[in-house]
């Protein structure tokens, strides 16, 4: 069982860049920035990135979380979304 979340995306025109606040059920607020570009899909805060990639078909998104600890950069977790 996840946690679920409540994501708000916004365009932002001068930085030609979408915007992302994701609220959790603990309370939570992230804020990241977002970008897809030649079916790369990216998320970047101040501590968490994410990059990931499209199947061909598009029916499947898979990459990875990391988190800055201070020094650097480590892997958090893999993910695997299929559609259905």
């Amino acid at each position: 069982m996840g946690t679920e979340s409540t994501e708000i995306i916004g365009w932002n025109a001068k930085e030609q860049l979408f915007l992302v606040r994701s609220f959790d059920a603990f309370g939570n607020c992230e804020e990241y920035s977002m970008d897809l570009c030649s079916g790369f899909l990216s998320f970047r805060s101040t501590e968490l990135r994410f990059r990931g990639a499209f199947s061909e078909d598009k029916q499947e998104l898979s990459g990875i979380w990391e988190k800055d600890d201070g020094v650097g950069w480590y892997p958090q977790m893999e993910i695997r979304v299929i559609r259905r």
